[in-house]
């Protein structure tokens, strides 16, 4: 059983946790964010934004959840055999990486707003439409929102080869301290 703590050696569940269900919830934004917005105007179209939305506030939760899990607890060491610089990359990464998740809801929200679109949370109404749409509001939070998505993609892939790099050049324990004992045990 994994512990629910990290330790100096390997993440805790609760942090597997969070990043697995936080990489869930990107791929599904972005396939419906793909999805949507080459969609002709109808009721699917408004119903997938409607979704796009909803997984996106859930999103910002974990990642503010997970952010203070992240403080509260010892995060695993990085190797030693990794050069000043490459340490400096990682820690870089996961701090824009961080920072675009709060980011991109954030922006969603605002655009919505702006746009005159009501903003709400599986189907319960946390925002109302605005009372005066804001072509200049929803055009900058729109323009953050679709610049942010690449930011996020490099970021990502940078993430990617990392994760690349440890276990298939390094051959260290990087890519399993964040999986679970069954997957642990599969990957080599």
């Amino acid at each position: 059983m994994i512990p629910l703590y990290n330790t100096d050696e390997r993440y805790g569940s609760v942090a597997m946790f969070f990043h697995w269900a936080i990489a869930l919830l990107f791929l599904i934004l972005v396939v419906l964010g793909l999805t949507m917005t080459d969609m002709e105007d109808s009721n699917e179209k408004w119903q997938l934004y409607s979704l796009h939305k909803s997984f996106g506030l859930t999103l910002a939760l974990l990642v503010i959840l997970r952010i203070f899990w992240r403080f509260t607890n010892p995060v695993p060491l990085l190797p030693e055999t990794l050069k000043a610089y490459e340490k400096f990359l990682a820690h870089a990464v996961h701090i824009g990486l961080y920072g675009i998740m709060l980011i991109m809801p954030i922006s969603g929200i605002i655009d919505s707003y702006a746009g005159g679109y009501k903003v709400d949370f599986f189907g319960l109404s946390l925002l109302p439409k605005s009372p005066k749409r804001s072509e200049l509001g929803e055009s900058i939070a729109l323009m953050v929102h679709v610049y942010g998505s690449y930011v996020f993609y490099g970021l990502f892939f940078l993430h990617i080869a990392g994760v690349i790099k440890h276990h298939f050049i390094l051959k260290d324990n990087t890519l399993r301290r964040m999986l679970p004992i069954a997957l642990r045990l599969k990957i080599k």
